[in-house]
């Protein structure tokens, strides 16, 4: 009898398997690849009595671990891991840790004496490490199992699977942990330049010579020192904060140029006070002013005779007290740079400037200036003078002398 006539749909069952057979997915196709490969590792391995096996992840040829390398290793270490025979592999995330933690190879390969290593520590009697590489329209994989005892080779295979579009995306994209530590990587490089930046720029400040000097319910700040001929002049504000205080210069105040050379202050000014050194008050005060709590006070400290060519004052000490009290401070700076005098042209400008406590008058012409500008008008004046007298006595008609009286 006709089995067809007889069986009709177990005949259609059977062709329909034979089709799918037939046309069989490269997923397919891939997986026997994988286990053909392990069947031929599996008999090499019995026969050198290898039996406890830990799996490394795949490598490219460059040494970089990839996905299609770690899967790769996945799949061989189930395809592997068959206990009726004897072999045992080690745990796979434990393998991972051991490399990661004993940092044994930084490029994901095993060499002999990382294998040693790392079968002390997982107890694997051998390590299978290898490489995927791309080769035309395929994947080549290479294996080789190490001994961990001699770290020589053992045995080794090698196969190739189909490219699919899914391998090769597998094959190009990196570790997850890896991406994570570029990332990571990244963030912190931002943070350590952005941490280094703001150190710099705290170390500029911290470099920076102090010009605010604090004690007492006094704080002095520094505006800084001009020089003009042989005069050097600073200027400062001081301020009461907790009450009003009677403010005094003391005239052993003084500046050390940067070669060491002491000179003492020749007069001082305190609002609208002005005082030389000479006007003793007592403890050695020469000026004294009352400051307002609350209120920035211009004061002006001047030094002639600076007979050397400082570009940096070294040291100045600027030593002040209150009225009726003998005890003194010192407010001191350090390397205070020069600046130049203006002109009195430039500094009439700046009137704003002289009452916001440059230590003038609120002319913006500062004491040095005025000086200078006194002694030019009293030259031009006493010029005139001379030239005006001199033609007065050219115009004026000359009287004829009278003769005296004959007999005187």
């Amino acid at each position: 009898m006709d089995l067809r006539v007889r069986f009709p749909r177990l005949l259609t069952a059977a062709a329909l398997a034979a089709a799918l057979l037939a046309t069989a997915s490269p997923a397919h196709a891939f997986d026997q690849e994988l286990k053909a490969l392990a069947q031929k590792l599996t008999m090499k391995l019995t026969k050198v009595n290898k039996t406890t096996l830990a799996v490394v992840d795949l490598v490219n040829l460059e040494g970089t671990t990839t996905l299609i390398g770690r899967f790769l290793a996945e799949e061989l270490a189930n395809d592997l891991d068959n206990p009726d025979k004897g072999f045992t592999i080690v745990d796979r995330t434990h393998v991972r840790s051991l490399v990661k933690e004993a940092k044994l190879s930084s490029n994901g390969l095993i060499d002999q004496l990382t294998s040693t290593k790392l079968g002390q520590m997982s107890g694997a009697s051998a390590i299978l490490t290898g490489s995927v590489t791309e080769f035309g329209d395929s994947l080549r994989i290479t294996v080789k199992v190490l001994d961990t005892t001699s770290g020589k080779q053992v045995a080794s295979e090698s196969t190739e699977l189909a490219k699919t579009k899914a391998l090769e995306e597998l094959y190009n994209k990196p570790l997850p942990e890896d991406a994570a530590a570029a990332a990571t990587g990244s963030v912190q490089k931002a943070a350590t330049k952005g941490k280094k930046a703001a150190v710099a720029a705290e170390e500029a400040e911290s470099s920076e010579p102090n010009r605010v000097y604090e004690a007492d319910g006094v704080r002095i700040e520094l505006l800084g020192c001009t020089r003009a001929g042989l005069s050097v002049v600073c200027r400062l504000t001081a301020q009461a904060l907790s009450r009003d205080i009677t403010l005094t210069l003391d005239n052993r105040t003084r500046i050390l140029d940067n070669q060491s050379s002491e000179f003492a202050v020749t007069e001082g000014k305190i609002a609208n006070e002005n005082r030389n050194r000479d006007h003793l008050l007592g403890c050695y005060s020469f000026i004294e002013k009352t400051l307002v709590m609350g209120v920035l006070t211009p004061v002006t400290v001047s030094f002639h005779n600076v007979d050397t060519s400082p570009k940096l004052i070294s040291s100045f000490d600027l030593i002040f007290g209150e009225a009726n009290d003998c005890s003194r401070r010192t407010a001191n700076f350090r390397a205070v740079a020069l600046g130049a005098s203006p002109s009195p042209k430039v500094a009439s400008r700046g009137g704003a400037a002289g009452a916001a406590g440059d230590g003038s008058d609120g002319s913006g012409a500062s004491d040095t200036d005025e000086t200078i500008k006194g002694r030019a008008l009293r030259e031009v004046k006493d010029g005139v003078g001379d030239l005006v007298h001199s033609l007065i006595d050219r115009i004026k008609p000359k009287t004829p002398a009278v003769p005296k009286p004959p007999g005187r």
